[in-house]
């Protein structure tokens, strides 16, 4: 019979995996548009490919952070496998969609050789501090989208849905990890769960939810650097 552990493990697994793959299904229908002569290019439907390169770093630091455990089922080590795959793909097919064809299979290499310096020069505790480091960037992206809405106190920045399952999937995680002793992905998990959470409370700032008299409020302007644009644009 499956475990807790493994149970909550092979859930985070699907769910991120499930995810992530409506990205392959987004890029996929662009890329068979941009063959078409009438094709104009919606860029607010694709990643920014600098988010790409993110998320195929973060995925390698993870496979290779995963390969040190013993466990016979390592959930990480799936979904690092199984992201890596997809945003690979993701990438290739961004770069037909932009005419960059002959750059598809030279970058996809360059990614492999990454993959395979590191695993070769690293040991464990620089890869964990690499895979840290990998998401703290992934990080940059949402956390500017979400300062941006409270700047300009729009809640178009704000992708409720995504937050919430981005809550959802770091609180399995953090079960996940709990559970095994893995203490740096723990440490990924609280900072990702931490930062979504805020990013939820800036979207009720923008809606009037949370108020300047809240101490929410004067916590979130104060820790993500964004009290003196804020109070002026409020103002």
């Amino acid at each position: 019979m499956m475990s807790f552990s493994s149970f909550v493990g092979l859930t985070s697994f699907m769910t991120r995996s499930s995810y992530t793959s409506l990205w392959i299904f987004v890029y996929y229908r662009t890329m068979k548009d941009s063959i078409l002569s009438i094709f104009e290019l919606n860029n607010t439907l694709l990643l920014p490919k600098e988010e790409i390169y993110k998320n195929i770093i973060y995925s390698i630091m993870a496979f290779l952070y995963s390969i040190s455990f013993d466990n016979t089922i390592n959930f990480i080590y799936m979904t690092a496998v199984v992201n890596l795959l997809f945003y690979l793909a993701i990438l290739n097919m961004h770069l037909f969609i932009f005419k960059n064809k002959n750059k598809m299979l030279i970058e996809t290499l360059i990614f492999f050789m990454i993959l395979k310096i590191t695993y070769s020069i690293c040991n464990k505790y620089i890869i964990c501090l690499l895979f840290l480091c990998s998401d703290l960037f992934l990080l940059q992206y949402p956390i500017n989208k979400f300062r941006t809405g409270v700047l300009r106190n729009d809640k178009n920045y704000f992708d409720v849905e995504n937050i919430l399952i981005e809550i959802v999937i770091c609180l399995l995680w953090l079960i996940y990890s709990m559970s095994n002793n893995y203490m740096c992905f723990l440490l990924i998990c609280l900072i990702n769960l931490f930062c979504r959470i805020c990013m939820l409370f800036g979207y009720q700032i923008v809606t009037g939810d949370i108020g300047p008299n809240n101490k929410i409020y004067h916590f979130l302007i104060h820790v993500f650097c964004i009290k003196n644009n804020f109070y002026k644009i409020r103002n």
